[in-house]
């Protein structure tokens, strides 16, 4: 009987462990939405998509975390700040980055980065950004902060083009006309 009772408590107490396993979501740490966490995926579906990948830069990231923080800092959740109307752009222009073209996606309340990628692909707005052309370089700031027990991550992304100054050459070959039909009208 004693034996009996110790087999069924034994099985109890390894069905309940397997059923906890089994029964609990697996939960990533929002730890692991990180700048290279997010890039690497954001990369991988640019790249599913015929695009080139995106360059990280360090310029971008840091104007990607003071726009973070100034969204902590003033409690507002949107692209616009609603006291002193800072926009992403400002704080990339802020950083002294020169641009053609700039874009912002913002992701808050999450615990993974596929949780992050997956928001901002089913927001056309948000994927229309993410699977530009139109950039090549990206910049991300990630703040972490706890809800209800939970830690989250707050996650700011900014895409850009470099400006670059055109600058016009002039063949030889036009120069020598050009100079060539000069000749002509002074002679």
């Amino acid at each position: 009987m004693k034996r009996k009772f110790l087999l069924f408590i034994a099985n109890s107490f390894i069905f309940g462990m397997l059923f906890l396993v089994l029964v609990t979501p697996m939960h990533a740490a929002a730890r692991d939405i990180t700048p290279d966490s997010i890039v690497k995926v954001v990369n991988e579906t640019r790249v599913q998509n015929g695009l080139p990948q995106l360059i990280m830069n360090e310029t971008l990231s840091q104007a990607a975390y003071n726009k973070a923080v100034d969204m902590q800092t003033y409690g507002y959740w949107s692209h616009t700040n609603p006291v002193t109307t800072a926009t992403g752009w400002s704080f990339i222009q802020a950083t002294g980055y020169a641009y053609t073209n700039a874009g912002e996606n913002l992701a808050k309340d999450y615990i993974s980065v596929q949780g992050v990628l997956r928001g901002w692909l089913t927001s056309p707005t948000h994927r229309s950004v993410l699977l530009s052309s139109k950039y090549s370089q990206t910049g991300i700031g990630v703040l972490y902060y706890t809800q209800n027990g939970v830690e989250k991550a707050l996650v700011v992304q900014l895409f850009a083009s470099p400006y670059q100054q055109q600058t016009t050459v002039i063949s030889s070959s036009l120069t020598v006309a050009f100079e060539r039909f000069l000749a002509s009208i002074l002679l």
